[in-house]
């Protein structure tokens, strides 16, 4: 058990030291814990509604890693929640230019260009996160609201009758959730029905 223990640690303690190593190498002069703790920082001052404050953390942990997505990611959100819509565009492009793969980059855009009124470019950005995530039953609820509000009542159905079926299937499941998919779900097909 004592021997388990001690290679346990001493995994532990290397996997410490080769995160260390990516920061160094990646020229970040901040510790992983600092840079943990920033984020942290930054999140929780987006929980309380100080956006501005939260984006100014991000924007100064940037400055010693440029292209980290999940910073660049949560600047948008801050900017995103601050009203500022062109700033989280801009923030979210470079999270995606840094890492083309980031998934919560492009359903962020897609939030951000349906808050901005852009219907078509959200539908965009939601189909390029379901080609990383399908699986993602909140997204295809943004899907339905983005489609609802294009008057594409059908596409709506398809995309909230996913939503619910995803939603249920989570462990355990968030039936308040599903419960307001459902209902944009018969609103949908309650307008499918009268456009026949």
């Amino acid at each position: 058990m004592v021997k388990k223990r001690g290679y346990l640690i001493l995994f532990f303690i290397m996997a410490g030291l080769l995160i260390a190593l990516f920061f160094v190498v990646n020229g970040a002069s901040v510790s992983v814990v600092e840079y943990r703790s920033g984020i942290d920082h930054g999140v929780s001052l987006i929980v309380d509604g100080k956006y501005d404050e939260a984006a100014s953390v991000f924007t100064e942990a940037l400055e010693s890693n440029p292209d980290d997505p999940e910073l660049l990611n949560y600047l948008g959100i801050s900017r995103f929640n601050a009203g500022d819509y062109t700033g989280a565009v801009k923030a979210f492009n470079r999270a995606l230019k840094a890492d083309p793969s980031f998934a919560r980059a492009y359903h962020n855009l897609g939030l951000t260009y349906h808050a901005m009124g852009r219907y078509y470019h959200a539908l965009e950005y939601y189909e390029r996160v379901i080609n990383l995530e399908a699986d993602d039953d909140l997204l295809h609820y943004h899907m339905g609201l983005t489609r609802m509000a294009l008057r594409d009542w059908d596409g709506a159905a398809e995309s909230l009758e996913t939503a619910v079926t995803l939603g249920a299937r989570k462990n355990p499941p968030d039936d308040k959730a599903v419960g307001e998919y459902r209902r944009y779900l018969e609103y949908a097909l309650k307008r499918v029905e009268e456009e026949k």
